[in-house]
């Protein structure tokens, strides 16, 4: 078996390696915020941004924060990967030959 180890990677590849483990890290702590949300607020984050007997506040029209949270979540996560996939473009890596269909 051989080690794996990020000697053995060219500069490229730890370069995406490390900003990818920093774009996942900023996604952790967004879904760990959704989630700390869930567990000690429950009542907030199923109400919204507006507090209780106020008119001041964010109309979300109808939509509790848990569904824009979480949508955001998914879009967030979608953007990161494009965003990723952009800094660090995936090598062209060898060529292998075609075969002819017949």
């Amino acid at each position: 078996m051989s080690d794996f180890s990020q000697e053995d990677q060219p500069p490229s590849t730890r370069r995406a390696m490390r900003y990818g483990l920093e774009l996942f890290l900023f996604y952790f702590l967004l879904y760990a915020g959704f989630i700390l949300l869930n567990l000690f607020a429950p009542d907030y984050i199923a109400e919204g941004f507006v507090p209780p007997d106020s008119d001041r506040g964010i109309d979300l029209h109808g939509l509790n924060l848990a569904l824009v949270y979480g949508l955001l979540l998914i879009l967030i996560a979608i953007f990161l990967a494009f965003y990723h996939l952009r800094r660090c473009p995936p090598s062209a890596g060898p060529k292998t030959p075609g075969r002819a269909g017949g």
